[in-house]
């Protein structure tokens, strides 16, 4: 799933701007900032499975959209508050563990068993280059701007998700035709 390389990158360039142009954030405020996320990210794995055995692959996927979306947007807007940051991350966290358990799961069992290798390597590949998207704007832009940047991948992501089919074999435990 797009943005899942984002939450871990997201820091090293966003922390130093949010220490310089706010100085109510201390060292100990980025340390906390920078853990919630994967926090987060180890609780929100923990029920993915059992949703994406209920609700469907598909369904949590794009479902997930939403608190990704939230999480980006409450970091843009609360650059100044050091508690919508811990609270932003935290959402973040928990997207980003449960996509990391869905989106592999989905991916195989969409894939022909020839490729299905190929293609489940797909989640490495999309969070490096994740960390590679926002160390590259996070050099060059400000950090709302960087913020913006991270909310583009969700957006995006639902759009052409959208029209994807649900997993074969979650149709096929719920007796349901594709």
């Amino acid at each position: 799933m797009a943005s899942v390389g984002t939450l871990g990158a997201w820091t090293s360039p966003a922390l130093p701007d949010l220490q310089q142009n706010n100085t109510a954030i201390t060292d100990e405020d980025g340390s906390w900032i920078g853990s919630l996320g994967g926090l987060g990210a180890l609780i929100g794995s923990l029920p993915a499975g059992l949703l994406a055995d209920r609700l469907g692959r598909r369904t949590v996927l794009l479902g997930l959209t939403l608190p990704f979306l939230l999480g980006w947007v409450i970091v843009t807007i609360g650059q100044k508050n050091v508690m919508m940051l811990y609270t932003a991350r935290f959402i973040l966290g928990l997207a980003t563990g449960a996509s990391s358990v869905v989106a592999p799961l989905y991916t195989e069992e969409i894939s022909e068993t020839i490729i299905r290798g190929e293609l489940g390597s797909y989640l490495d590949f999309a969070i490096a280059v994740d960390i590679l998207y926002v160390y590259a704007f996070g050099a060059f832009v400000s950090y709302i701007w960087l913020c913006i940047s991270c909310l583009v991948l969700p957006l995006f992501f639902a759009v052409t998700f959208f029209w994807m089919p649900e997993s074969p074999m979650y149709l096929l435990s719920k007796r349901q035709k594709g």
